[in-house]
């Protein structure tokens, strides 16, 4: 080391930053360790926490060695180069902003960037140290602020103050040579530039030069990359994302029984708005019981006392209700005790009605209703009754009565403009009625409790809470089959790098180019690789790498230029990049005829394994009779294709495999030596037999130990075939002395070999299928799945339960298909319509070009004026110009003939519909005092009409999606939107009606939209919303969350940036309102960057130790039953987990699974240090992120 004391010029090389470290809490004492090898210049950095019994951790490795100081460094002028590398200046405030805005907090000691300006993948920065730190440059060759602020610098390359950049922190994890010419004073000049750019990772080159411009440090191939993996935490979302969920609450004390307790406890007068089903007088009887005075009203068209305690009002009218009022407090009736407001409830799925007609009864009325209590002054407690209009519980749900559904959103509004009314709201059993039902009813009236909307259903008493979830807790959404011939698709790695979530996925299907053939795929193999590939865990040097699959069966159906040897027709076996395909487009240098004696999967299973095992002892290890080969891993595909090239050669053969179910199948084959692959025992087994010879050739699959153990068992002039990937990947040593005895050590990549040499890999092939069509070689055994069960073929693979190849079949009529491409995009069809309401509106273009951009070729934009404003026909442009044909329909969405004919034109003119964005709407705010029928309509008639008709015209459609644009108005009941409100309240009543029928349904609660739109006509909304404490949305980060929220499957979502703080200030209504207790119980601190409510890990640090135990242990077996593939109750706490058969890759995915439900960061480690299930839940329970409060 004393070339670094001595300030030498060096070069540190292949870094690789495998594992942070997070500094504990509560503080614990970190020792560090730094070792370096001067025999190969090999560097490891290593952790160790406290005590830990994990021991030494490591962080981070690569070589050190020194630089010729010879070369003459690079000079520039840094003022002279600013001023020339043009683009707006960013400032450091801007910069560490937008890093914020990820959550990528970093400390005032190493903000060092001053300024910057940005090009296209490139950043020139000028960097100062930080005073505080400032007088440290000295003790440095780099200060390690300026190192850090190379790193940071990388991700200025994003273009953040657009919208676009991503939405979580990208760490380094990768440098290929980092050279110090010079040390670095406290100013210095940065230029970055990108190299290479993937949605998985980011490439670059910095240069940092001295204040004088001197070249003093270079960076080389950093790679930058998402360091939570691709948690869908990471997205920005769950900050902004809630949902509405029920839960059972008894109500306390227990419901009265009739002729009990306190006769006189309903003493005083009740009004009932009653209906016509009975629902009013059972309730008005059992109020007499307890000695209450019942008075009916009934609509009619003009105000009429029919009889004693029985009017008669026009719905829409104040006037007539005040009459009523007037009536009784002139009659010296006792005091009003309250208003149950029964009229909806005839609009209940029993009662089919218009939309309009069903509001004179339900949201007109009560408008009404409220104006003539505040006109008379008057404070009486309002109860607001539906029946099945709430969708409470799946299992509860039938069909949602979503007429009266507006009034859900109104009472809400009442609620926060007129808290003194007391407004409730009860959603009766849609299969109610009887007795028990009107006890609860009068346990609610007569003992109320601080819930103000509740819902019966069964004789439970259901309560509504607003809570955060995260996206990733969502369901996946639930596409329609899609036939395989007519859509093809593919299997892609999952963002989540969790094997169940490997499935097929929508794609374009291309022709094929000069020298190319498109190929039918009738069955693909499966190899080790791919599963890599899918967990994350395949060091790809370029993200063109993470394809799935090498090699396929199947039927040319196209042929490209100068293609000669192959016809239309031809039965073929391919090798290629994404094998996994329905439809794959590959050089006809790498397909052979398939052998008429085979069948596809037969087919499939053999290019790879026989290639693989041929090249290794055939063309590299030169195999002949008579020697000694060791085969390791004998039962898988390649071992399996190894046996028959031995034998072919006449070699003696030793093999390995890991159970004794796999080695009898060897000895069935009538091989005398097999051996454990899972024990280093083999070597010495293989000694004994030969005598201490050792074998002629090993095939090498095994990690670790077991690659020095088979050198060492080599004969003198032995050959070594290494065919695995990790310890390359790892770059894991070997020593030299096996190598006295002239053995050779060969390793090869199949997949390169095809690339660099096409034409003999593909001779090579043509040889192996003359061998099968003659007999010599005979097919392998096979494991099937269907395409639809990818996930489970993977999983079987991973878990290595199979014997000889794992291999998909691609003839299945129809399969599911995820619409989600790689980087978390989805694929939409090019042979389909999408339509949009309110087209033309901010929004409305902001999706149509989503639309377009997601790979929608044909559009139908609807509003009621058409493409009449210059920004409708700008965008029309812009839609043409990306290849979309696009309809300007003009409709009024809320005339069902007009949309009839819109639909009829798309039938006739254009492909099918397959789906809808309702995002139609007018906004005319008033408070409830100041709306009338007149206003209220104007409101609901494009937003709820319009959707009604959407729905009604579209129920024999086969759509994918149906989206409604409703807004967090509909849930929180913004004051001085009351007619708002009861449209969006429509809107998500009718999503769940949809859901509840088996349609696709999405309706999303927004908050504010800025960008264009309603919003920018509206600026008083505007800034009445921002100083309640609702944040914004770009009208991109709008698209964004659509984009995701499309993948799940939930009918009703919020999305919105809150400042619940702000919020609970701003209104007492939403501080004292149970529905957001949850949320500001959180912390009135916090904006809306708090976690979500819906994890396990929430639950946890709510519960009594006893009960930790008990939710933990029960969401552990679910987790690793999903791991193994079994019901969770089959999974033991207490049997050891490697006789449960975890392996390391599905400790992968088992901790995957468990990092992202409980929220904390998991060594693997901790799974192995575990002897079984029962000691893992404990270890987890220990973390100090599931810390049980202290009382």
């Amino acid at each position: 080391m004393s070339f670094i004391a001595a300030c030498v010029p060096c070069v540190i090389e292949e870094a690789e930053f495998q594992r942070a470290l997070p500094l504990p809490d509560p503080p614990e004492r970190v020792q560090a360790q730094f070792t370096f090898s001067v025999e190969d210049a090999g560097f490891a950095i290593h952790t160790r926490v406290g005590e830990s019994a994990q021991g030494w951790r490591r962080h981070a490795a690569g070589q050190l060695r020194h630089l010729d100081a010879g070369a003459p460094r690079k000079q520039i002028r840094p003022e002279e180069l600013w001023e020339r590398f043009g683009g707006d200046e960013v400032t450091a405030g801007q910069f560490y902003g937008w890093l914020r805005q990820i959550q990528f907090e970093i400390g005032p000691a190493f903000q060092s960037v001053r300024r910057l300006r940005r090009a296209d993948g490139e950043v020139l920065a000028e960097l100062a140290l930080p005073e505080a730190v400032a007088h440290e440059a000295q003790r440095y060759r780099v200060h390690p602020a300026f190192l850090d602020a190379c790193l940071q610098t990388i991700s200025a390359t994003f273009d953040y103050a657009d919208g676009d950049g991503p939405r979580e922190v990208w760490m380094p994890v990768r440098i290929a040579r980092l050279r110090f010419h010079a040390p670095l004073g406290p100013r210095a000049w940065m230029h970055v530039q990108v190299t290479k750019s993937s949605p998985r990772h980011r490439d670059a080159n910095v240069q940092v030069f001295d204040g004088d411009g001197r070249l003093c440090v270079e960076i080389l191939g950093a790679r930058i990359q998402p360091a939570g993996g691709t948690t869908a935490s990471a997205t920005g979302l769950d900050d902004l994302l809630y949902i509405l969920r029920w839960q059972p609450k008894p109500l306390s004390p227990a419901e009265p029984e009739p002729n009990a307790g306190e006769p006189d406890s309903a003493r005083g007068t009740w009004l009932l708005f009653a209906d016509e089903a009975g629902a009013a007088n059972a309730l008005a009887e059992a109020l007499r019981a307890y000695g209450g005075e019942c008075v009916r009203i009934s609509p009619g068209e003009i105000f009429k006392c029919v009889e004693p305690n029985h009017f008669e009002v026009c719905p829409s009218s104040a006037d007539d209700v005040q009459q009523v009022l007037q009536d009784l407090a002139g009659h010296d009736a006792s005091p009003c005790r309250g208003i149950i407001h029964l009229w909806s409830v005839d609009e209940g799925v029993a009662f089919p009605i218009s939309l309009q007609d069903a509001q004179l009864r339900g949201c007109y009325s009560v408008l009404a209703l409220v104006q003539a209590l505040r006109a008379a002054n008057l404070t009486i407690p309002i109860w607001l009754l539906t029946r099945g209009a709430q969708a409470v519980d799946e299992k509860f749900v039938d069909a949602i009565s979503v007429m009266q559904a507006p009034l859900l959103g109104l009472g809400r509004v009442i609620q926060n403009e007129h808290p003194a009314l007391r407004c409730r709201m009860v959603d009766l059993d849609p299969n109610g009625g009887g007795d028990d039902e009107v006890r609860a009813l009068v346990a609610e009236l007569l003992h109320a409790d601080a819930e103000q909307e509740i819902a019966l259903r069964d004789g439970t008493r259901f309560i509504q809470r607003l809570a955060r979830v995260a996206h990733h807790e969502l369901p996946k959404a639930k596409y329609r089959p899609l036939s395989a011939a007519g859509h093809p698709f593919h299997i892609e790695a999952p963002r989540t790098r969790l094997l169940g979530d490997v499935v097929p996925r929508a794609r374009e299907r291309t022709a094929p180019g000069a020298g190319e053939v498109a190929i039918e795929v009738r069955a693909a193999g499966l190899n080790f690789r791919d599963v890599m590939v899918a967990l994350g865990l395949y060091p790809a040097e370029d993200e063109s790498e993470n394809y799935l699959g090498l090699e396929c069966a199947g039927v040319i159906v196209a042929l490209g230029d100068s293609v000669a040897d192959f016809n239309v027709g031809d039965e073929v076996i391919a090798c290629g990049r994404g094998c996994l395909t329905s439809h794959l487009v590959t050089p006809a240098t790498l397909v052979a005829r398939k052998p008429p004696n085979l069948g596809w999967e037969q087919a499939a299973a053999l290019p790879i394994v026989f290639l693989t095992a041929c090249h290794g002892l055939d063309e590299l290890a030169k195999l002949s009779k008579g020697e000694r080969v060791l085969i390791h891993a004998a039962t898988g595909g390649v071992g399996l294709a190894a046996v028959q090239v031995a034998r072919l050669a006449g070699a003696e053969i030793f093999a390995t495999a890991g159970n004794d179910e796999k080695r009898g199948y060897l000895r069935a084959l009538g091989i005398a030596h097999v051996m454990d692959s899972r024990s280093l025992a083999f070597a010495d087994e293989v000694m004994d037999i030969t005598n201490g010879r050792g074998v002629d050739v090993i095939l090498n699959s095994l990690a670790g130990q077991a690659i020095a153990k088979g050198l060492s068992i080599l004969a003198p002039g032995g050959r070594f075939i290494e065919i695995g990937k990790r310890d390359i990947f790892e770059n894991s040593r070997i020593g030299l002395k096996p190598f006295r005895r002239n053995v050779s050590f060969f390793a090869f990549d199949l997949p390169l070999c095809a690339q660099l040499y096409p034409e003999r890999n593909m001779t090579v092939l043509r040889r192996i299928i003359g061998s099968f069509e003659t007999g010599t070689f005979q097919p392998l055994p096979v494991t099937a799945f269907p395409v639809s069960r990818t996930a489970d073929a993977f999983r079987h693979l991973a878990q290595a339960k199979h014997i000889g190849k794992v291999v998909l079949s691609f003839e299945q009529p129809d399969v599911v298909l995820d619409r989600a491409t790689v980087d978390g995009r989805l694929k939409l069809l090019a042979d389909a319509t999408y339509l949009a309401t309110g087209g033309f509106g901010g929004f409305g273009i902001a999706a149509a070009k989503w639309l377009v951009e997601r790979g929608a070729r044909h559009l139908v934009l609807v509003s009621r004026s058409g493409a009449a404003s210059d920004e409708a026909r700008q965008a029309l442009h812009e839609l043409a110009a990306a290849g979309a044909q696009v309809i300007a329909a003009q409709a009024d969405v809320s005339d069902e003939a007009a949309l009839a004919g819109v639909f009829a034109d798309i039938e006739r003119n254009m492909p099918p519909l397959r789906g809808i964005i309702h995002a139609a709407m007018v906004l005319d705010d008033g408070i409830v005092q100041r709306l009338d029928a007149g206003r209220f309509r104007r409101v609901m008639a494009p937003k709820a009409e319009g959707a009604w008709n959407l729905h009604r015209l579209t129920l024999d459609k086969p759509l994918d999606f149906f989206v409604m644009c409703s807004s967090v108005a509909g849930v929180m009941g913004n004051a001085g939107q009351g007619s708002y409100a009861a449209a969006n309240a429509f809107l998500d009543s009718l999503a769940h009606h949809r859901h509840a029928l088996g349609l696709p349904a999405l309706t999303i609660n927004w908050g504010a939209l800025t960008g264009g739109g309603i919003l920018a006509r509206h600026a008083e909304t505007a800034e009445r919303l921002t100083r309640q404490g609702f944040g914004a949305l770009t009208m991109s980060q709008g698209c964004e969350a659509l984009e995701k929220l499309l993948q799940k499957h939930a009918p009703q979502l919020v999305v919105a940036p809150v400042d619940w703080r702000q919020l609970a200030g701003f209104s007492s209504a939403v501080s004292t309102h149970p529905r957001y207790a949850g949320i500001l119980e959180e912390g009135l601190g916090e904006s809306a960057t708090l976690g979500s409510s819906g994890s396990i890990h929430d639950v946890l640090v709510k519960s009594t130790p006893v009960e930790r135990r008990r939710l933990l242990d029960t969401r552990m077996r679910e987790h690793l039953g999903a791991v193994l593939g079994i019901p969770a109750s089959r999974v033991s706490m207490e049997k050891p987990l490697n006789e449960l058969g975890i392996d390391s890759l599905m400790a992968v995915e088992l901790t995957t699974r468990v990092e992202s439900d409980l929220r904390i960061s998991i060594p693997i480690g901790t799974l192995t240090a575990a002897g079984n299930l029962s000691q893992l839940a404990a270890r987890l329970l220990s973390d100090p992120q599931l810390a049980y409060p202290e009382s």
